[in-house]
């Protein structure tokens, strides 16, 4: 199955059965699988960031991505706006928003009052990110607002975003978008 699904029919187990395979080490009666896995703990956050590390070297195309989508499109349609609310689904990441945050700060007209709400199940990554995205607006002397809401995208409600009257919106999905079809596409395959 697809990790972070809700398929009900499949279920991770914990702590994971025992190796059949002995040969923990000399005198040990520790299975070897056992022992690696308390020699080698991995932070999720560490996890996370070494696999977008990798993935940005294999496909360099996000980085145009996000050049193209962002500094271009979303810069143009939102010029003369003086309050931008952007939500972004789960990227998290400080390669998308800092070229941003100058872009905005480099408008001929000034800068427009940046609302940024980061969605993320994982509270380590909104907390790295508002600090970097709260320490860069406050160097490019931009009028900004980091809202990080801890949830899953597929749990996300209209309520949480705390959207004004007033304010031009924007969504940016970046490789999360498809997880709201997830529970779709597996119910597709039962019927």
């Amino acid at each position: 199955m697809f990790p972070g699904t809700r398929c009900s029919g499949w279920r991770p187990t914990y702590p994971p059965p025992r190796a059949s395979l002995s040969g923990g080490g000399r005198g040990s009666t520790e299975p070897s699988t056992t022992r690696a896995a308390a020699i080698f703990r991995f932070d999720d956050d560490d996890v996370d960031s070494a696999a977008r590390a990798l993935f940005s070297q294999a496909f360099p195309y996000l980085s145009f991505a996000y050049a193209i989508i962002l500094a271009r499109t979303l810069l143009q349609v939102i010029t003369h706006e003086r309050v931008v609310h952007l939500v972004d689904l789960g990227s998290g990441d400080p390669k998308l928003w800092v070229p941003l945050l100058r872009s905005f700060a480099r408008l001929s007209n000034g800068p427009p009052h940046l609302k940024v709400t980061c969605v993320s199940s994982n509270r380590t990554v909104l907390e790295r990110l508002g600090h970097r995205l709260v320490k860069e607006a406050e160097i490019l002397d931009l009028p900004f607002q980091f809202i990080p809401l801890n949830v899953a995208v597929q749990d996300l409600t209209p309520g949480l975003l705390e959207i004004r009257t007033g304010e031009a919106l924007a969504f940016i999905s970046i490789l999360h978008l498809h997880t709201l079809l997830a529970d779709d596409m597996i119910m597709m395959w039962f019927l």
